[in-house]
């Protein structure tokens, strides 16, 4: 192998990195925005049992 073929398959090689590492932050990102949804569905059905609490205690006592 000369030296413009190792400077060809370490080009290759280094965008294969730089490729690898835009795609591993896209999946990190995608996995944080997934468990940040999923905690916000959580509370979102916390209020939601809350209110519907609430609601049951207030018409059972004005019953």
């Amino acid at each position: 192998m000369d030296d413009w073929e190792a400077k060809a398959v370490l080009a290759v090689a280094t965008e294969g990195m730089a490729a690898a590492r835009v795609l591993a932050s896209r999946v990190a990102q995608e996995g944080v925005q997934r468990r940040m949804e999923a905690e916000a569905e959580a509370v979102a059905e916390e209020v939601r049992t809350a209110w519907g609490d609430w609601v049951v205690r207030a018409i059972v006592m004005l019953w």
